[in-house]
């Protein structure tokens, strides 16, 4: 525990010693070691061509785990990481080059890490994180697990609303069965409480509640019963512990079949500490029922039943006499007090417990369960948030502890589970790429390496999805250039096997490693559409998605169609019910959606069939009339991916193709400037540099955009930048419209 605490803080210390420190002018101009501008030239000199691949000016060259020993290292630089960070904190594209420009100089005058802060204090990482925190909860939003509204969605706007920490912070300190907060809420508000005060894991302790009380419809048979228990377990695995019961038996953390005492062949590399032994009494495993058991439904939340005839089919409503954990909504599910739940009777149907007097058929057929240690009697969900509130406990006072045995902590095995699932969760949101393998361990020293850091740094931060975020940005295979960017790299493959771990056994020894195009991926489809919505200005999507249609009564109408945007949603990978858990490659069916939704590049949901302007209506309405089409080409272009220019030399004639119209024409020539408009903005849509993240482009700093409608100008952008990253008198903007810090 020693070692790897202290190894944590050397790492941490060298990174803010690289990146956050103060800038101090050199002695020489020109001088590449200190990131100032020491020729005043305007350009800091890691940006002056004489210093452009020196190592002093690698920022992110900074040794973290999971890289390479004595190996190069190479960054793309500060435009490339803007362009690449952005869509992960924000949920969308810069919306200009100037943007980019503009959260450059954060860079140029600070840190990167400066940059990242800042961001994260935005309502607009709000709004895209509590989003991923429900993905990786497999929160559904629609269907019939959806419940009753606990976990709506809240548009950006209502995001950015004053959600203070006082609920997350209550939740936190406090058991489920004391006094109540003093007003109700919804998981969606815990999980803006719980970013606000930077600790995430009250929402995974509620979460083992809200989860429960999500189901609401249920046949009335014993076999509905016992099927949930195992549904519930199942995600449980899943989404807390990344483990599954029927692997454990080949592969845990003592023991794997792909392991080898050589390390050239050994193919599982675990994290250290035995935690399935700490959770279920041996590495192997144990019969599954004995976690499901924790798991059972029917006598813990608390239901009304509503018999058939009434509603299409058996319905299981939400009762008013149960209990609210910490006073959380009754939409979120009442629970039954631990000293209350009945026997377990797993061989009765569900209406059973209409008539608590009524005599259980199989009272030896009761489950008992095992979590840490046996629970003979009435297992439940409370026994689940018992332990995990402890092992939050104890890895906030003591660390992660794992003896010379390997032996754990069980509520420290159980909570550790959790926060290394969510690393790798969070790796894999802002990268596209995980650390661990379908038997849910890493497969080569560097990944575990980095899993167990970024592990260490969530838990040592008091679980700050925050601090994790950062850490994650911040590591230099977040942001690897290319070697033409580099003049120390002989080979592009010189990354270590952490994005695609399965080139180590390539016939040619080269090709064993990683390089900068593993690291490409398409962006998480949240931010597609959140880049897409922004962009154009167009209403969110994910506001017009409905839960379910309902009745006169309000009662959920089962089977009720899909509505175009959720049709949409599912098809691009959006992760929205159990049954379609999302993706993030890129496939043909997914493109050919989103080429239908979006091939006249107009509003394709709009509200009530009520077409309003857009930003390509703005864009042309303020245009001059001695504009050429080419300026709105260009400055759509801007608005869409960031770059003003035409990228090759056929560009230019591609894209003229395709608006049908010359691009020397004149705006006051054209009898619709919109249309031709609208068919190159479909392409630029569809195009790699709108929906792929990962590949460095040409640094483009100092191209004009040609035309800047209401709320594209420098002045504006920046004023807009200065008011939502920095508390007062901690930026401003020059009188040109430069950030100054």
């Amino acid at each position: 525990m020693i070692r790897r605490t202290a190894l944590l803080c050397m790492i941490t210390l060298s990174t803010l010693s690289c990146q956050g420190q103060n800038n101090f002018e050199g002695n020489e101009p020109g001088e590449c070691s200190d990131r100032a501008d020491n020729d005043a030239d305007g350009l800091f000199d890691c940006n002056d061509e004489g210093c452009l691949g020196a190592p002093d000016c690698q920022q992110g060259d900074t040794f973290l785990p999971g890289m390479l020993e004595d190996t190069p290292s190479c960054d793309a630089g500060d435009e490339a990481f803007v362009r690449k960070v952005v869509p992960q904190l924000w949920g969308r594209h810069p919306l200009s080059l100037v943007e980019v420009e503009l959260l450059s100089q954060i860079i140029e005058q600070s840190s990167r890490q400066t940059l990242v802060q800042a961001m994260m204090r935005s309502h607009r990482f709000q709004a895209r994180w509590h989003e991923v925190l429900k993905d990786f909860l497999q929160i559904n939003r629609v269907g019939e697990r959806t419940g009753m509204g606990c976990s709506s969605s809240m548009s950006e706007s209502e995001s950015h609303a004053s959600i203070s920490d006082d609920l997350a912070e209550f939740v936190r300190d406090a058991a489920p069965d004391g006094e109540p907060y003093p007003f109700s809420w919804s998981l969606t508000e815990l999980i803006l409480s719980s970013l606000a005060l930077d600790d995430i894991s009250p929402v995974f302790r509620a979460h083992l509640f809200t989860q429960l009380g999500s189901k609401v419809i249920n046949l009335d048979n014993p076999g509905a019963n016992v099927a949930w228990r195992g549904v519930y377990a199942d995600l449980f695995e899943s989404s807390y512990l990344n483990r599954r019961m029927g692997c454990l038996a080949c592969h845990n953390s003592e023991y794997s079949v792909t392991d080898a005492a050589d390390p050239e062949l050994d193919r599982t590399w675990q994290v250290p500490g035995h935690v399935e032994k700490a959770l279920y009494g041996d590495s192997g495993g144990r019969p599954f029922q004995d976690l499901a058991a924790y798991f059972r439904v029917e006598g813990v939340l608390d239901m009304r039943f509503v018999p058939e005839g009434v509603t299409p089919a058996l319905f299981w409503d939400l009762g008013a006499e149960g209990f609210n954990p910490w006073g959380m909504s009754s939409n979120c599910g009442t629970f039954i007090l631990p000293e209350d739940i009945q026997p377990d009777c797993p061989c009765a149907p569900a209406s059973y417990l209409v008539d608590p007097t009524t005599e259980c058929p199989c009272p030896s057929e009761a489950w008992e369960g095992h979590f840490i240690e046996d629970t003979p009697d009435r297992p439940s969900i409370w026994h689940l948030e018992r332990w995990l509130r402890g092992g939050f406990d104890r890895l906030r006072e003591g660390g992660y502890v794992v003896a010379d045995d390997n032996s754990v902590d069980g509520e420290e095995a159980f909570a550790w589970m959790v926060a290394m699932s969510t690393a790798e969760k969070v790796w894999t949101e802002v990268t596209g790429r995980k650390l661990t393998t379908p038997h849910f361990f890493p497969r080569n020293p560097y990944q575990r390496d980095l899993l167990q850091y970024l592990t260490e740094v969530f838990v040592d931060s008091s679980f700050s999805l925050k601090t994790l975020v950062e850490a994650a940005v911040l590591h230099p295979y977040f942001n690897p250039g290319m070697p033409d960017q580099c003049d120390n790299l002989e080979s592009p493959y010189y990354l270590a096997p952490v994005f695609n771990p399965w080139v180590v056994e390539h016939e040619t020894p080269e090709l064993r490693l990683n390089n900068p195009g593993d690291a490409v991926e398409r962006l998480p489809p949240r931010a597609l559409l959140g880049a897409l919505s922004s962009a154009m200005d167009w209403p969110d999507i994910n506001s017009q998605i409905e839960t379910h249609e309902h009745n006169d009564e309000g009662t959920p109408i089962i089977g009720s169609g899909l509505t175009p945007a959720l049709e949409f949603e599912i098809d691009i990978g959006i992760y929205l019910l159990d049954g379609e858990t999302g993706f993030r490659s890129s496939n043909f069916a997914e493109a050919l959606a989103w080429e239908e939704a979006l091939g006249a590049c107009v509003n394709p949901f709009p509200l009530d069939e009520e077409v309003v302007d857009d930003w390509i209506d703005l864009l042309v309405s303020e245009t001059p009339a001695d504009s050429t089409l080419e300026d709105l080409v260009l400055t759509l272009k801007d608005r869409l991916v960031g770059r003003p220019v035409f990228d090759h030399s056929d560009e230019r004639a591609l894209i003229e193709a395709l608006a049908m119209e010359p691009l020397d024409a004149t705006v006051d020539s054209l009898p619709a400037a919109q249309e031709p408009l609208r068919r190159v903005c479909s392409g630029f849509l569809s195009s790699p540099d709108f929906l792929i993240a990962g590949a460095p482009g040409d640094d483009l700093s100092g191209t004009p955009v040609p035309i800047a409608p209401t709320g594209s100008s420098t002045t504006e952008i920046c004023a807009q930048l200065v008011d939502e990253l920095f508390a007062n008198g901690q930026a401003s903007c020059t009188g040109t419209g430069a950030i100054q810090l």
